[in-house]
């Protein structure tokens, strides 16, 4: 039976508590709510035979509470650099409605606000650089760095409880800024210095 998908790629959390994240070790979050988003970077891969590469799709969200316990809200962003098929089969991914871990966050979610395309600009090398949704970012905008050990490299997070990669490692990093106006939503929000988290994904769905 052909794969309904299989995408790889590169992903950013970045969210309201202080870090590391407690969502990934099934704590409760900070002041016991989070605002946060996940950007999907897509560096090869496909949906039902259609090529979806370089391409990016995430979510902005408001979790009520501990990760686990559901209830969030959400938006979901597509890339409007993909066509019209494109980006219908991002969300579709992305929201469960096609079967799959691409869309596992989604039976969290009580109230999906609708969906939206923008643009979506993703510089990010080596856990280093810059998120911006909407022209100039003017729905999402956030710069992070990665947390480095005493060897020099990134500081990593395994056996996670809770995850958006599945079982890859999780790389622990801080946002200088994160901005978020998405009106359609009801969100608006601003920190800095806060969590991030960035990793690589690898979801096939048969």
């Amino acid at each position: 039976m052909a794969e309904t998908y299989f995408l790889e790629g590169r992903i950013l959390e970045v969210c309201s508590c202080m870090g590391p994240c407690p969502c990934w070790v099934a704590d409760d979050p900070d002041n016991g709510f989070c605002d946060s988003f996940n950007c999907y970077h897509i560096d090869k891969g496909h949906i039902k035979g259609v090529d979806v590469s370089g391409l990016n799709v995430m979510w902005v969200c408001y979790i009520p509470g501990n990760v686990l316990a559901g209830n969030w809200n959400w938006v979901l962003i597509v890339d409007s650099n993909g066509t019209p098929e494109q980006q219908e089969l991002l969300l579709q991914a992305l929201n469960g409605d096609i079967p799959g871990p691409f869309g596992g966050a989604a039976a969290l979610v009580s109230d999906k606000r609708g969906t939206m395309a923008a643009p979506i600009t993703w510089e990010i090398v080596d856990g280093t650089g810059t998120l911006e949704v909407g022209e100039g970012g003017t729905l999402v905008r956030s710069r992070m760095a990665p947390y480095r050990g005493p060897d020099g490299n990134p500081t990593t997070l395994y056996n996670h409880a809770w995850t958006t990669i599945g079982d890859a490692p999780a790389y622990l990093a801080k946002y200088e800024y994160a901005d978020v106006d998405v009106p359609l939503g009801g969100y608006k929000w601003s920190y800095s210095g806060r969590n991030a988290i960035m990793g690589h994904f690898r979801f096939v769905a048969p």
